[in-house]
């Protein structure tokens, strides 16, 4: 792996989408997110990510987003997002270590909640 710098460097680049619902997982994972990440958008839920999405004047290049969200699930909202924008990156969180595609045709990474911060280094090296 690259050296930490190099990475960060990368990621503040990147306009991150984040998708959770789950209130005390968000606030943990934003935590962790906002030392990686300089542009991030949050949703809560999958009518909202991609309303959030479909701005016209915001291009996102990460969309990090549970599967299990309430009013349009995760895999609904990422398979129009990514009808609308097939260069997308998407990573997959999931609290039940699920490694299942979910009906997703492209998903760069899973990651297991909560997420480990290495393993998320190690994802934007390899996708970005």
């Amino acid at each position: 792996m690259h050296n930490l710098n190099t990475i960060l460097n990368i990621s503040k680049n990147i306009k991150l989408l984040y998708v959770e619902d789950d209130q005390t997982t968000r606030e943990s994972t934003l935590g962790l997110l906002n030392n990686i990440f300089t542009d991030i958008t949050l949703a809560i839920d999958g009518e909202e990510g991609l309303k959030k999405f479909s701005l016209a004047n915001i291009k996102y290049d990460l969309i990090i987003s549970d599967i299990n969200i309430p009013n349009m699930n995760g895999k609904e909202m990422i398979n129009t997002i990514q009808k609308v924008d097939d260069n997308i990156k998407i990573f997959i969180l999931s609290a039940h270590n699920e490694i299942e595609p979910h009906g997703i045709d492209k998903v760069e990474a899973y990651l297991s909640k909560p997420i480990d911060f290495m393993k998320l280094l190690k994802e934007i090296e390899n996708n970005f």
